[in-house]
């Protein structure tokens, strides 16, 4: 339960970087008794980098940005960083979709969700100069 503002927030991030900024009615926010998580997923098409910067946007936020921040001030907070610590453990599947992603389809693709399924397709072709 102490942990479940952290969830919060990480899966905020996601929607916040969902087309529409998580207003459209493709995106949707639940929760999963069976798996124990918590999601904010994208059903609709979207650009392979727009995925890959849903994927990644929060452990950015919220595990790489703090330690820079703790960097940049040449102070350590240790609370900054247990929850940067926290995150990143959240992110590793966020991480490991990101790998999967970008081995598994071609720049430019197309992306869409189908349950805890992504598939792809080529994206528009354009003409060569």
């Amino acid at each position: 339960l102490l942990m479940l503002p952290l969830v919060a927030l990480h899966e905020g991030i996601h929607l916040l970087l969902h087309p529409g900024m998580g207003r459209s009615d493709q995106s949707v926010v639940g929760g999963s008794s069976k798996h124990g998580a918590l999601y904010a997923m994208f059903f609709g098409e979207i650009s392979r980098g727009r995925y890959v910067a849903v994927l990644l946007g929060p452990f950015l936020v919220l595990t790489v940005l703090p330690w820079l921040a703790c960097l940049a001030v040449g102070r350590f907070v240790p609370w900054v960083a247990g929850l940067s610590l926290m995150n990143g453990m959240f992110s590793c599947a966020d991480l490991m979709g990101t790998w999967l992603i970008l081995r598994g389809s071609p720049g430019g693709a197309r992306l869409r969700n189908r349950g805890y399924y992504t598939w792809w397709r080529p994206g528009p072709v354009t003409a060569a100069p």
